[in-house]
């Protein structure tokens, strides 16, 4: 049995009479000790599906599917249920650790929360394996770090205290949700060798939501190319990255900045723009945009197509030898 079976994953967003769908029929099984990145544009519903996994998506957004997590079904859970998994069991990284962590709390305060409040650690002891967590993150001087409070630290000290946070509990699934956005490079360039490491030490799976294909090369095992909420491709990494079968995958990579790259050469920009929720017609969301789409493309909703996890949902590759 797999960790965590996500099986025809709907959200949809209400207003008023009208309903729009966000994420559309959205399938993946995610392995114990295996990582899985959940990658495209921004609005792609990356996000709010892996919020939906634990209750979190926003009122207005009503989640439909199954999502079963060690045979446990989250979705339409109740709200007692799904406290006592989230934290304990599943660890959550969120994007913002600046509007994420408490600027009113400590640090170590709001790590020995996670023990407190799951395992019933008393706060010596819940501050004592906070302290030991600021030395798995690898924050220097961690005794006097538990003491400040998130505005004393710098942007990549804050996501690894988010780490910390997320695995106090040992989860046995952490999402990670763009967890190197807004960083510099070499600060990125730690987290990624961090979190690969932290996988190893804990056993951890990791569901890694990201657009950046850089990390998703060094950190995942497979890959999912998600699009206006709808799965385009998916397979394992090195598969998807050096011969993408879909359209939208290809145009991804392609418009990534090279180093070796002709400077003198425009970089690439897909044209158009995602379509905003409810304006997907019946046909292939990815269409509009889409230098190779055919007139079928436009009619018709291509359907998942492949062997195992390697699959696509695109009409070009039922019309290619």
């Amino acid at each position: 049995m797999s960790l965590l079976d996500v099986r025809g994953l709907c959200l949809t967003l209400d207003r008023g009479h009208a309903s729009h769908t966000i994420v559309d029929d959205l399938s993946f099984t995610l392995d114990r000790g295996e990582s899985l990145a959940v990658v495209g544009e921004s609005g792609s519903g990356k996000t709010q599906a892996a919020l939906a996994l634990l209750g979190l998506q926003a009122p207005a957004l009503r989640a439909r599917g199954s999502a079963r997590f060690e045979g446990f079904e989250l979705i339409g859970a109740a709200a007692a249920a799904l406290r006592r998994v989230r934290g304990a069991r599943i660890g959550f990284v969120f994007q913002d650790p600046a509007t994420s962590l408490n600027p009113y709390l400590t640090v170590g305060a709001q790590i020995a929360e996670m023990l407190e409040l799951h395992q019933g650690a008393t706060r010596p002891a819940a501050l004592a394996e906070a302290r030991r967590l600021l030395d798995a993150v690898r924050i220097a001087d961690a005794p006097r770090r538990l003491a400040q409070y998130p505005h004393e630290m710098s942007g990549g000290m804050r996501q690894r205290v988010m780490i910390a946070i997320a695995l106090a509990c040992r989860p046995q699934l952490l999402i990670a949700d763009e967890p190197t956005t807004a960083l510099d490079v070499t600060v990125q360039q730690q987290l990624i060798t961090l979190l690969g490491d932290l996988r190893r030490e804990f056993a951890l799976a990791l569901l890694l939501i990201t657009h950046d294909l850089g990390v998703v090369a060094e950190l995942c095992e497979r890959t999912l190319v998600l699009y206006a909420g709808r799965m385009m491709e998916t397979g394992a990494t090195a598969h998807v990255l050096a011969r993408p079968a879909h359209p939208y995958t290809q145009a991804l990579l392609r418009a990534r900045p090279r180093l070796d790259g002709d400077t003198r050469v425009p970089l690439y920009a897909i044209p158009g723009a995602p379509p905003r929720a409810g304006q997907a017609g019946g046909g292939c969301v990815f269409a509009p945009r889409c230098t190779q789409a055919m007139e079928v493309c436009v009619q018709l909703r291509p359907a998942a197509q492949g062997i195992g996890d390697a699959r696509r949902a695109c009409h070009l590759q039922a019309t290619t030898p």
